[in-house]
């Protein structure tokens, strides 16, 4: 049988919290309560550490950096409104449909529109 310890951590674990935090949070948890019938009173107190150990990571971490943003002039196109006709030099350039959609301007990076945020 695993000891209360690494019942908790693997709970917290599960939960999302890292290894690390969720180890300590455990051990100091059950260092609290150490009795066997207290283990749900230990896990609880475990995720209270856990989450205020998160918080405290969080407001001390720097603010995410954005992304920089990077202007092309974009291609004039008569869009006629059929994709078959932009895509069309894209056989003869034998690249993808896809790749002469995106160089077209009519298909946009998908980094345009999301913002990494490092955990």
């Amino acid at each position: 049988m695993e000891s209360p310890e690494s019942q908790i951590a693997a709970l917290l674990v599960g939960a999302g919290y890292p290894i690390s935090v969720s180890q300590q949070s455990a051990h100091q948890a059950v260092k609290r309560y150490a009795t066997a019938t207290d283990l749900k009173l230990a896990t609880s107190e475990a995720f209270r550490l856990a989450a205020e150990q998160e918080i405290q990571a969080r407001e001390l971490a720097p603010p995410p950096q954005q992304i920089p943003k990077i202007t092309k002039p974009a291609k004039r196109l008569s869009m006629s409104g059929d994709l078959r006709e932009i895509a069309k030099p894209a056989l003869e350039k034998k690249i993808t449909a896809y790749e002469e959609l995106k160089a077209a301007g009519v298909i946009k990076p998908a980094g345009e529109f999301l913002v990494v945020v490092d955990s």
